[in-house]
C-alpha cells in the first residue's frame, strides 16, 4: 500500500470514527429527551381520557404506539383499552389488554379489566378463566377484592351457584386478616385514612357478594326457616341440586353438575352488580 492510499484509508477510519462517536452522542442526548416525550404524551392522554376527550386521546395513543417501545407501550395500551371500555367497544378493549407483556407491572390489572370485559360480553368461561388466575396464592398480595367478584358473577350466570359460593369463601378466607389489619391500621392516625378506604372497598365487595348468595339461593329453591336453616321448595330430579344436609353447611357440602355452559335465569335481582361496576 501506498503512502498516499495510506493516509487516505486512515483519514477514512477516523472519520468513521468521528461519524460513530457523534452518533453515540446524538442517542445519548435524544433518548431521554425523547422517553421525556413520550411520558409527557402518555399523561397528556390519560388527562384527554378523564376528560371525554375520546378521539383526541385515541389519536394521542396510536401514535405513542407507532415508536414507544418496553412499559411506556404497555402504558399505552392499557390506556386505549380503559378507553374502548368507557365506550363499551370491549371486543377491541379486550384485544388490547391481551398485548400487554407478562412482565409488565400493568399486567395483573390488565388481567382483571380483561376479565370484565370478557363478562361484558357474556363470556362467561373466558371470564372465568382469567378469574383463576387472579385468584391463585402467587398473587394474593397484589390482586384486590373486586377480582372475586368475577368469578362470583361469572358462575352464578351459568348456574353455576356452587362455585359461586366457593369464590365468596374464597374471597372471605382470603380477606378475613386483612380486614383485621386494616381495622388495626385504622386506628393509627398516620394510616387511617388509607386503611378506612381499603376498608371501604372491602365492604363495597361484601355487599355485592350478599346480594349474589341471595339470589343463587333464591334460584336454587330454598327457603330460610325461623332457625336461620334452609330447606328445599323445588322438586329433586337429575337437573337439581341433591342436599345432605338442610343447613347452612350445604353451602359447602352441595353435590351438583352443571351440564350446559348457559342458563335461562334473568339477572334483574343483581342488576346493581353491572359487570365492571367498580362502586
Amino acid at each position: 500500500m501506498s503512502v498516499g492510499v495510506f493516509m487516505k484509508s486512515k483519514k477514512y477510519e477516523n472519520s468513521k470514527l468521528l461519524i460513530l462517536a457523534t452518533f453515540v452522542c446524538l442517542i445519548q442526548f435524544v433518548a431521554p429527551k425523547a422517553q421525556t416525550s413520550t411520558v409527557n404524551d402518555l399523561k397528556r392522554a390519560a388527562s384527554l381520557v378523564a376528560d371525554s376527550r375520546d378521539s383526541e386521546a385515541e389519536l394521542l395513543l396510536n401514535k405513542i404506539l407507532m415508536s414507544a417501545s418496553s412499559e411506556n407501550r404497555n402504558q399505552a395500551l392499557m390506556t386505549l383499552a380503559r378507553l374502548k371500555f368507557q365506550e363499551k367497544k370491549f371486543t377491541e378493549s379486550i384485544k388490547l389488554y391481551k398485548q400487554i407483556s407478562a412482565n409488565s407491572k400493568f399486567w395483573v390489572e390488565s388481567i382483571e379489566e380483561r376479565a370484565w370485559a370478557e363478562l361484558q360480553n357474556e363470556n362467561f368461561e373466558a371470564a372465568l378463566s382469567l378469574y383463576h388466575t387472579l385468584s391463585t396464592q402467587a398473587l394474593s398480595d397484589v390482586v384486590g377484592p373486586e377480582a372475586f367478584l368475577i368469578g362470583a358473577i361469572a358462575d352464578l350466570r351459568i348456574c353455576n351457584y356452587k362455585g359461586s359460593f366457593d369464590d365468596i369463601k374464597l374471597f372471605k378466607d382470603r380477606f378475613k386478616a386483612r380486614i383485621q389489619s386494616l381495622k388495626e391500621g385504622a386506628k393509627n392516625p398516620k394510616q387511617s385514612k388509607n386503611a378506612n378506604l381499603d376498608l371501604a372497598d372491602i365492604q363495597s365487595v361484601i355487599k355485592k357478594m350478599h346480594i349474589i348468595e341471595i339470589e343463587a339461593i333464591q334460584r336454587m329453591g330454598l327457603k330460610r326457616s325461623a332457625g336461620g336453616e334452609f330447606s328445599k321448595q323445588a322438586e329433586t330430579s337429575r337437573d337439581t341440586i341433591r342436599f345432605p344436609k338442610e343447613s347452612e353447611e350445604w353451602l359447602d357440602e352441595a353435590k351438583f353438575d352443571v351440564s350446559a355452559k348457559r342458563c335461562n335465569f334473568k339477572t334483574t335481582k343483581i342488576s346493581s352488580l353491572k359487570a365492571g361496576e367498580k362502586k
